[in-house]
């Protein structure tokens, strides 16, 4: 859920990444880009509407609820060498509103559902103005140029949890990428062929929490964490956006965080490179990935911030530490529509276990 080069050689993106965990829902979209008949197909679009169930959440009596929507464009006649995309998505957890705020709360779920469908503010008797549920998204916009030999991609998410982006007060964070495809799909150089080739830069650090950034009522972003979904942006354990940022299941033990956080490395700068080819009969894929890692604004010598208060520093500070990981799979075509092949993956440094693992594969294709 995003713009990106390409979704299974990148990073991951922000709200909803290719490895998170499915989650039911009933969805009515337009998966590929659709051209609408006029202006000679100048315009194409994209999109979607889905209603999730997620189940109880810890604490909850009632069902929990996601609901996401996207829109994207394209601009460029089908002949034009460049194409112009914006869009954006949104995505909120919602439906236990009656266990967070009490009896106080006085909205039907289709009321609620209202509310959350439009990012619209909630203020009721005995209950503080806030956007209902936890709500988070992207802004992206990406241009594509297509020369004779290869076609080049570049693209940004621009990241919005609380309300930042709406300022710009967090303008600084997003994923920043560029993809290169091969468009000669028959040429090989000493058996070598290349795919595609994607760079990525990653940044999530700012968040509108330093003491010198612009002020917003609802502080710093926070990313992922949520002070009612005490999980998070998580579905069973794993995060559902971004692999990059962290949570407290995944980290080495004695990593500095506090006890309501869920994720304890939000706060990232990421240099990321995916990239497949052939060699001789073998197709192969690779992603490399090195992080430098500052926790969260709750546990940095600046604290957490809501408008102009700031939550008090913690004594429990992260250290920043570098992470590096890579991943490379390869696959070989057989008589018989047989395929055999293998997939590793490394990780080392010192957010994360040091951690191997390997596996071989045969596939049958009928």
């Amino acid at each position: 859920m995003g713009l990106n080069g390409d979704t299974s050689l990148s990073s991951g993106n922000f709200t909803m990444s290719g490895n998170a965990l499915g989650i039911p829902k009933l969805e009515i979209s337009i998966p590929n880009y659709y051209t609408i008949p006029v202006f000679q197909g100048l315009f194409s679009i994209k999109g979607n509407f889905a209603h999730g169930l997620l189940g109880k959440i810890k604490g909850s009596t009632e069902s929990s609820y996601l609901h996401q929507k996207s829109l994207y464009m394209r601009i460029g006649k089908p002949d034009w060498k460049l194409k112009l995309y914006g869009g954006f998505n949104h995505q909120t957890f919602w439906g236990n509103e009656k266990d967070l705020y009490g009896a106080d709360f006085d909205l039907s779920k289709f009321e609620t559902l209202y509310y959350v469908f439009l990012g619209k503010t909630y203020k009721g008797k005995g209950v503080g103005r806030s956007k209902i549920g936890n709500q988070i998204g992207s802004l992206d916009l990406g241009a594509e140029y297509n020369f004779e030999k290869f076609k080049i991609m570049i693209y940004r998410q621009n990241f919005y949890d609380v309300g930042a982006l709406a300022k710009l007060a967090n303008i600084a964070d997003g994923l920043n990428g560029v993809s290169i495809e091969n468009n000669d799909k028959n040429t090989k150089i000493s058996g070598f062929k290349w795919k595609k080739a994607l760079f990525e830069f990653f940044y999530s650090k700012d968040q509108a929490g330093y003491p010198w950034s612009k002020k917003t009522k609802s502080g710093d972003e926070d990313y992922y964490n949520n002070a009612f979904y005490r999980n998070g942006w998580s579905y069973f354990g794993p995060g559902i956006g971004n692999p990059l940022i962290t949570p407290a299941s995944d980290a080495r033990e004695g990593q500095a965080s506090k006890k309501a956080d869920y994720f304890i490395n939000n706060r990232v700068v990421a240099v990321h490179l995916g990239f497949e080819g052939e060699i001789d009969t073998w197709t192969f894929a690779t992603k490399i990935t090195h992080s430098w890692n500052y926790g969260t604004f709750g546990t940095s010598i600046y604290g957490n911030t809501t408008g102009n208060n700031s939550s008090p520093r913690s004594n429990n500070i992260f250290i920043p530490v570098q992470q590096f990981s890579v991943y490379l799979e390869g696959l070989k075509a057989l008589k018989n529509n047989y395929r055999i092949g293998f997939a590793t993956a490394l990780d080392q440094g010192k957010l994360l276990n040091n951690s191997f693992g390997a596996s071989l594969r045969l596939i049958k294709g009928f």
